[in-house]
């Protein structure tokens, strides 16, 4: 119960009441001494009558100082009952309120104080509240006091660990409000503490439960993830009983096991209360096994028996694949804080066996694809070496016929055996262009760095000849320094600056190797001043072996721009192409920028004409040899 004499509240009624006191005392004092100027200064005046006015004052302010008085007796009454009722509530909930002077020590503290502390309260009244707190949180609870004090502001839920009578430190939340006076000036604090060790412990849990998923993440079998898991539960929950088993075909195999007994599986379609967890796929809360019929009994002689048990499914894509079995000697021994906990942790092992198992997948596929590339290159190689041998049987027995008896032959047989040589060099061609469409991804894959600038005056030195006959010429950028495989960014680079050439009827076939930055990748361009290229061809150009015009016209085998899209394609970029016929083409091609490096960025423009990407720098030309 509240003693009034250090109640702030009803001292402000009981001064209040002296005020109305004082105020009456005055006001008659003042009326005597108005009736008494009366009395001297106006003739007629008598005493009587003065006397009756003072008396008659004197009872109107005595009625209005009645009924002001009534009024905060009330108001104490009201005051005293609230805080009657309020007390015991605050008790039952596992608070204690306190007050503390403006020197911060305890002037009050209820007694559920030893229910949290162990101290009773006049153990703690009279002294400095500092001396009840853990010393490593005395800083912050200083700071925060000297701003309660200084601002004379209400604090709420202020996490804070208390010294108990044991020594050990308990968490509280502690919430104040300012006491004030009629003049508003501050005469302490007061407010309440609650015990929130247990909702600590319980975040503590949980923040060992995110440290585990964060462990499991680097796990690389389920053995691994059934150890860490067991070694959580343990240390989290202090259960020694704990199991993990996982489900192969019909039984329940315990891979990992704390406590227990040699049970090393059990039959699906027999009793056990982790087996009903595995077919309902619900977590099971036994809190009595003796009073469950489908309790397997002790595992071993001499182990004592468990007589509450928990146990949670795990599952992956709705299929438990796992359970986590958790046991003990004692009746009741779980709650559903344990239940929540344990399904929290059975959530973080089935991401990580979904995980273990997208990995395992992934390296089957991995292997099954490096057992097809290899099987690929020796069918290549053995498909190509059968394949090439009658054709030079051909191109040999054609050259003899041609170089010994074609002055018995008439025209006609010439060339038929000219058509014979020109077959079967096509066919080496389209042979030799399979091969080369089968190795991109899986041959020549290390990756080195590649200054393309470099690698434009190696290819101008391939088509020195083709250059010198048409008059031709290449131009470029200042080309950026990528990453890949140099086999196969020289065949992108040479296979379109071969059609650009090749698919040419200008007197001075140009080629314009151009490229953009941007934020992810660079984009390339590779321009012609060529033949062009209809619209509804743009697609099938890149489909192997086809071909818009005759053999006759432009020589080839068709593959040339199939080869480039699974180069591109194959290093995560894509191409297209804008044409029109007697208008040139431009092929636009992708490189992602993750790959790329040391590249130089350069400021960028657009030719009018075709939408081509240059560099504002003096073009390189690669002119025709003189």
């Amino acid at each position: 119960m509240i003693k009034e004499k250090s109640h702030p509240n009803i001292k402000f009624i009981f001064t209040n009441k002296m005020i109305i006191f004082q105020s009456f005392i005055l006001g008659i004092f003042l009326m005597i001494l108005l009736e008494l100027y009366y009395v001297v200064t106006i003739p007629g005046t008598t005493i009587t009558r003065s006397i009756a006015d003072i008396l008659l004052f004197a009872v109107i302010v005595f009625i209005v100082a009645l009924c002001y008085d009534r009024k905060y007796a009330d108001a104490e009454r009201a005051l005293r009952k609230s805080e009657f009722k309020l007390e015991p509530i605050i008790e039952m909930a596992s608070q204690c309120t306190w007050e503390i002077g403006l020197d911060k020590r305890f002037t009050r503290v209820s007694p559920s104080i030893e229910k949290i502390l162990g101290y009773k309260p006049e153990e703690i009244v009279g002294k400095y509240f500092y001396d009840f707190f853990n010393h490593d949180d005395e800083d912050k609870l200083k700071e925060k006091a000297l701003h309660a004090f200084s601002e004379k502001r209400f604090f709420r839920d202020f996490s804070v660990r208390c010294l108990h009578r044991s020594g050990r430190s308990v968490w509280t939340s502690i919430s104040g409000i300012p006491m004030l006076d009629e003049k508003g000036e501050l005469l302490g604090f007061r407010g309440v503490i609650q015990d929130i060790s247990e909702m600590k412990n319980y975040e503590e849990k949980l923040e060992a439960l995110h440290r585990h998923a964060v462990e499991l993440s680097d796990v690389g079998t389920i053995d691994q993830v059934a150890n860490s898991s067991l070694r959580v539960i343990e240390r989290i929950l202090g259960f020694n009983y704990v199991a993990f088993g996982v489900v192969e075909g019909n039984l329940l195999k315990f891979i990992r096991n704390s406590g227990h007994g040699n049970v090393h599986a059990l039959p699906l379609d027999g009793p056990g209360i982790a087996v009903r967890a595995v077919k309902t796929g619900e977590t099971q809360l036994v809190l009595d096994t003796r009073e469950n019929e489908d309790d397997v009994p002790a595992r071993l002689e001499g182990t004592p028996e468990t007589l509450s048990e928990l146990d949670v499914p795990i599952k992956v894509d709705d299929e438990v694949v796992a359970v986590i079995n958790v046991e003990s000697e004692e009746a009741e021994a779980f709650n559903i804080e344990d239940q929540k906990l344990l399904e929290t942790l059975a959530q973080n092992v089935a991401s990580a066996i979904a995980i273990i198992r997208q990995r395992e997948r992934l390296m089957t596929s991995f292997r099954d694809l490096e057992r097809s590339n290899r099987e690929l290159d020796e069918y290549t190689y053995v498909v190509s070496h059968d394949l090439k041998a009658p054709l030079r049987t051909l191109q040999a027995f054609s050259h003899f016929l041609i170089k010994d008896y074609s002055e018995k032959l008439d025209e006609t047989g010439r060339d038929y055996l000219d058509r014979i040589q020109s077959a079967s060099k096509r066919m080496q061609r389209l042979i030799d262009d399979l091969l080369v469409l089968s190795r991109v991804g899986r041959k020549y894959k290390d990756a080195v760095i590649i200054d393309l600038n470099d690698l434009i005056d190696e290819i101008r030195q391939d088509f020195e000849i083709q250059l010198r006959e048409r008059n031709g010429v290449i131009m470029c950028d200042n080309l950026p320094t990528i990453e890949g495989q140099k086999v196969w960014i020289r065949q992108l680079f040479g296979n379109f600056i071969d059609n650009g050439l090749k698919f040419n009827k200008s007197q001075n076939p140009t080629v314009w190797i151009a490229f953009e930055e941007q934020w992810n990748e660079y984009v390339f361009s590779v321009k012609d001043n060529g033949i062009g290229i209809d619209e509804e061809n743009h697609e099938m150009i890149f489909k192997i072996f086809q071909r818009l015009h005759k053999q006759e016209e432009y020589p080839g085998t068709g593959a040339g721009l199939a080869i480039c899209k699974k180069i591109i394609e194959y290093n995560g970029g894509k191409i297209w192409v804008k044409s029109e016929p007697g208008a040139g083409s431009t092929f636009f091609f992708t490189y992602p920028k993750e790959i790329v490096r040391g590249a130089s960025k350069l400021e960028v423009a657009t030719e009018p004409d075709q939408g081509i990407y240059q560099a504002q720098v003096e073009p390189r030309a690669i002119m025709k040899q003189e």
